[in-house]
């Protein structure tokens, strides 16, 4: 009899624990899975990949001299409007985007001057020109702004006259492409995953000339030796611009 109490008390405890056990298996499935919500990381901009764009924009010369009597120098300071296109590739890495930027520009900046004292009048026009640069540049996220600074190789079209009574006969004449350099910056904006718009400043730097006459001689060597005809030409240049990407969309991060 005792031992049948025994197994009967064995039996009611573990059926007690059994039934405790499901209730409490019951009530955590009926609890709803919960799980930490990711930390949001401010979206950011990647500039990365290659773009193309147009721009257009004024320049004015900053320091031009043609003609020389003495040591008195005939100033003139073409100016005028330009437009064009720019083709590049920036490589981002954190905040530091690095890249090279090509642009070729179609340009209308020219003038003229009269020199009183002996009647010869001057000019110069600058048809075309363009830059071959490299860029560096800080991108301030999740601003999808990007501020550079430019600097590089520069080529133009000119075109140096010098005509006149005094001038024997013929006029000296420069007719070709000149080098220099470019140095400048900018800031530029994304206002669409692929689309941004830019303003930028470049100061251009083109080599010293001395054109000749038909003859073949140089300004200089002429009856007036204390005068001479040189073309030495800086400009500064301001634009705005739109470019498109191949890449580098606006990303969110978590």
């Amino acid at each position: 009899m005792r031992n049948s109490k025994i197994v009967i008390l064995a039996a009611t405890a573990v059926t007690a624990i059994v039934g405790i056990g499901a209730a409490s298996a019951a009530d955590l499935a009926a609890r709803p899975y919960t799980k930490a919500a990711p930390m949001m990381v401010a979206p950011g901009v990647d500039w990365s990949g290659f773009y193309v764009g147009v721009n257009g924009g004024y320049a004015w010369t900053d320091h031009t001299t043609l003609g020389h009597l003495d040591d008195n120098p005939l100033g003139i300071r073409p100016t005028g409007g330009f437009g064009g296109g720019q083709l590049g590739y920036n490589y981002q890495v954190s905040n530091v985007v690095l890249g090279i930027e090509a642009d070729i520009q179609a340009s209308d900046i020219r003038a003229s001057i009269l020199d009183l004292n002996f009647g010869d009048t001057f000019s110069s026009k600058l048809d075309w020109f363009g830059t071959v640069r490299g860029r560096i540049g800080y991108a301030f996220n999740p601003i999808p702004l990007l501020a550079y600074v430019t600097g590089g190789f520069a080529y133009g079209h000119v075109v140096s006259n010098a005509f006149g009574p005094n001038l024997e006969g013929t006029p000296f004449h420069f007719d070709g492409i000149r080098t220099g350099y470019a140095v400048g910056g900018g800031f530029e904006y994304k206002f669409a995953p692929a689309w941004s718009v830019k303003a930028e400043y470049q100061y251009i730097n083109f080599d010293t000339i001395n054109p000749t006459n038909a003859a073949g001689f140089a300004y200089v060597s002429s009856v007036f030796n204390s005068r001479r005809f040189v073309n030495s030409e800086s400009f500064n240049t301001v634009r705005i611009g739109i470019n498109y990407a191949f890449g580098g969309p606006v990303i969110a991060k978590y």
